[in-house]
């Protein structure tokens, strides 16, 4: 994995040698106050890190890794960093006052307006990560119940490293607690900190979990410090039209309607206005089968559906059934028409519709639902599949 540059402005200063540590460190305590000194002069770091987790009991034994972009500058009081993640399967992005992630598989992008603090600290890759160490350093060297010991040196990733065991008394780095040292009682902790000779930063960070039974651990290589990101980085207004917005209240309630509509059930009312004016209710609709397109413009695939609905309603000569695009992110009508007249949509277009797609459990377009003449729903799709929506079409309507 490599780090995106077009994110990164210029000025980017590469790490160097420039750092050396004087001497050979006799006192573990030492070798931590200048890891911090060199820490807190950093504004910004960017780095790759691989996570390695074993739990001996779960039989857990997996590697993970993320590119890490920190923001020390920031002024908000949740985390006092900016920070964003990025890995194979999406982005997480702190921007000082907004959470946010996205999935380039489902390509939705999912954000916080509520309980933001709390979507910020439950990143994984702020366990153990170069934030949480140049947060704590200070509080570890100074608390008379942790005990800092010198370890053999190691070589890490081709880099000669200086090792300190950190023993904690009655506490711990409570992920759940903001990453902050929280008391335990009866407890110890061990971790282990590797710091380079050369860099004087952190190059691997582990806890052992109690009673041998795993570990976590993080292993970090720099790839820049105080190095700028584009402005752009920290909204998801970057991300493609084709991704569909939607907070996180949204989503999960769209998860759970989702375990509630299926085949057999009820269709839940609705009534929603139409681009060409007036209102449709689908109480109203009741006694002929309805095709709902859960849609929003450049949704994957948008072409090839527009241009298979327009065969139905072309197709269907005597009005037998009743086919609606239903736009599920909200936009006005005035941002709607250029679009869809751009399409040429033969069949109704109805609009304001986010908070039907919730109630239907609809978080990815386009979705389908086909409903029969006494209301029930007979058909779920996301994703045109053309052979088994016009064989349920065919079902539906032979039934009529």
């Amino acid at each position: 994995m490599k780090w995106n540059r077009r994110t990164v402005t210029t000025g980017l200063v590469l790490l160097t040698g420039s750092w050396l540590l004087a001497g050979c460190q006799e006192k573990p305590a030492d070798i931590l106050r200048q890891t911090e000194d060199r820490m807190n002069r950093m504004q910004s770091v960017g780095y790759e890190t691989t996570i390695h987790t074993f739990q001996r009991e779960m039989g857990t034994n997996k590697l993970d890794s993320a590119l890490c972009y920190f923001d020390f500058t920031s002024t908000d009081s949740i985390l006092g960093a900016r920070y964003r993640f990025m890995t194979g399967n999406g982005e997480q992005v702190f921007n000082g006052h907004q959470f946010f992630q996205s999935n380039p598989f489902d390509k939705t992008v999912i954000y916080s307006n509520h309980q933001v603090a709390f979507d910020v600290n439950s990143s994984t890759y702020l366990i153990n990560s170069v934030y949480v160490l140049r947060k704590l350093l200070p509080e570890m060297i100074d608390n008379p119940d942790i005990t800092i010991t010198r370890q053999k040196d190691r070589t890490i990733r081709k880099q000669g490293c200086w090792v300190v065991s950190i023993d904690m008394k009655n506490l711990w780095i409570d992920p759940n607690a903001n990453h902050q040292l929280k008391r335990v009682p009866g407890k110890i902790y061990h971790y282990v900190l590797a710091v380079s000779k050369k860099a004087g930063l952190p190059v691997q960070f582990r806890w052992n979990y109690p009673d041998n039974k795993g570990y976590w651990e993080s292993t970090f290589r720099y790839l820049g410090i105080d190095q700028g990101m584009e402005k752009s980085a920290w909204s998801y207004d970057r991300f493609p039209k084709s991704y569909l917005r939607m907070s996180k209240q949204e989503y999960f309630a769209s998860l759970k309607n989702r375990a509630q509509v299926k085949t057999g059930q009820v269709a839940p009312l609705w009534e929603l206005p139409a681009l060409k004016g007036d209102f449709v209710s689908l109480k109203e609709l009741k006694g002929k089968p309805v095709l709902l397109e859960f849609w929003f413009p450049y949704c994957q695939g948008d072409d090839e559906v527009t241009a298979f609905l327009n065969k139905l309603h072309e197709l269907d000569g005597q009005n037998e059934l009743a086919i609606y695009g239903i736009e599920m992110t909200g936009k006005e009508a005035s941002n709607l028409k250029a679009y869809v007249g751009k399409q040429k949509r033969l069949y109704p277009t109805l609009y304001q519709g986010r908070s039907v797609a919730t109630e239907y459990g609809v978080d990815v377009a386009p979705a389908f639902f086909l409903i029969d003449g006494t209301g029930k729903i007979v058909y779920v799709s996301t994703g045109l599949n053309k052979a088994a929506l016009t064989q349920a079409l065919k079902m539906t309507l032979q039934k009529q």
